[in-house]
């Protein structure tokens, strides 16, 4: 794949998360109200975290590409579809499994930063450990395009069976 498609599939992700700090701003109006809730453990934090923004944001992407449109409104704008490299519909299931790949390390992020918020949690003595594996993580998802034939992401290569995905700009 050449550099303007690598380009293009990230200018639609800067989209998508333009949009998406939309939810953020709002979440951020209620903040008076939401902070308390964060202050009492990392179990809480974490829980409240994952509710209020990590499935809200995995949701976009999950139900989006999922869709009949095959694409979130970032890749919309580019003509950039999610498509089975076998060919077949690439469906819910394919899509859950897509989005997983894709957020765990956020979410491994987040749960070691609250176990360092917290220290007395009972978590506490890996946080640090998880943070350089989520570091490492990152490094690797950005990286990985630019080191396969097809500059395909980790994500894509999340299999059900043997049908794993590709993104297509038409």
């Amino acid at each position: 794949m050449e550099k303007g498609v690598l380009m293009q599939r990230f200018i639609a992700l800067l989209i998508d998360y333009l949009l998406l700090s939309i939810y953020a701003g709002i979440l951020f109006l209620f903040s008076p109200i939401l902070a308390p809730l964060f202050l009492k453990s990392a179990l809480q934090s974490e829980f409240i975290g994952l509710v209020l923004l990590v499935i809200p944001v995995f949701m976009y992407f999950f139900i989006f590409e999922a869709s009949y449109l095959k694409a979130t409104p970032g890749k919309l704008f580019f003509h950039i579809k999610v498509i089975k490299i076998d060919g077949t519909n690439f469906n819910y299931k394919n899509s859950l499994i897509r989005s997983f790949v894709k957020f765990i390390p956020w979410e491994i992020a987040h749960f070691a930063i609250w176990q360092l918020i917290f220290p007395n949690s009972e978590f506490s003595f890996i946080a640090k450990s998880l943070l350089i594996i989520t570091n490492i993580l990152v490094v690797l998802y950005i990286a990985f395009p630019f080191f396969n034939r097809k500059s395909r992401a980790i994500h894509d290569f999340a299999e059900i069976g043997r049908a794993s995905c590709r993104e297509r700009v038409s």
